[in-house]
């Protein structure tokens, strides 16, 4: 039952580039999880961990539960989080992944 829920749970994978070095990786992934572990409005299961090697991306799973009150509260509190996040990408020159395909031609 909705109304009897204490907390909304948010899931995501965030995809950071494939030229992004084991040591930016490690630190982000722990300052977005000291910031989720200490921010205002989250439960502390919050966490961010290394879930592994993507198509182009190393990905980032991120997972917190909100525990404001209205659907309103909890939107403005995760796109502020989702701000967060991408400063401390942006903090340690980190860069977000995006597709990339290599197409090779051979001449016939």
């Amino acid at each position: 039952n909705l109304s009897h829920r204490t907390a909304r749970r948010v899931n995501q994978v965030i995809g950071l580039a494939y030229d992004t070095t084991s040591d930016q990786l490690k630190k982000v992934i722990d300052d977005m999880h000291h910031h989720l572990q200490y921010r205002d409005g989250l439960s502390h299961d919050s966490f961010a961990r290394f879930q592994g090697f993507g198509e182009s991306t190393f990905n980032v799973e991120v997972e917190y539960f909100c525990v404001a009150a209205s659907a309103a509260e909890f939107t403005k509190l995760r796109g502020e989080i989702n701000f967060e996040l991408m400063k401390i990408v942006e903090q340690h020159k980190a860069r977000f992944a995006f597709p990339v395909r290599e197409v090779i031609m051979k001449n016939q």
